[in-house]
C-alpha cells in the first residue's frame, strides 16, 4: 500500500470515529437536556407545594380568627360577657390550629 492510500484510509477511519463520537455526543446532550427539564419540573412542583402549604396556613389562621370573632359576636348579640368556657374554646382552638400547622410556617 502506498502512502497516499494509507493516508486516505487513516483519514476515513478518523472521519468514521469522529462521526460516531459526534453522534454519541449529541445523544448525551439530548439526555442532559432531558435531565435539566426534569430537574426544572421538580423545582416547579416543590414551589407549588410550598405555595399550597403557605395558603393552607393562612387559611387556618383566618379560620381561627373567624371562629373567635363568631364567639365574640354571639356573646355581644346575647349581651353576655364572654364566659370562661367560651374563652377556653377560643384559646384551645387557636393553640391546636397553630400547633398542628407549625411545620407549615416559613
Amino acid at each position: 500500500m502506498d502512502s497516499e492510500a494509507m493516508m486516505t484510509l487513516a483519514a476515513r477511519t478518523k472521519s468514521e470515529k469522529l462521526a460516531v463520537n459526534l453522534n454519541r455526543m449529541n445523544q448525551l446532550l439530548e439526555e442532559l437536556d432531558e435531565i435539566c427539564i426534569a430537574s426544572t419540573d421538580a423545582y416547579e412542583i416543590e414551589d407549588h407545594i410550598l405555595m399550597t402549604e403557605r395558603l393552607y396556613l393562612e387559611t387556618e389562621i383566618l379560620q381561627t380568627k373567624l371562629v373567635m370573632n363568631v364567639y365574640r359576636l354571639i356573646c355581644a348579640e346575647t349581651s353576655l360577657v364572654m364566659t370562661t368556657q367560651c374563652q377556653a374554646k377560643c384559646i384551645t382552638h387557636t393553640k391546636t390550629t397553630h400547633t398542628d400547622n407549625a411545620h407549615l410556617r416559613t
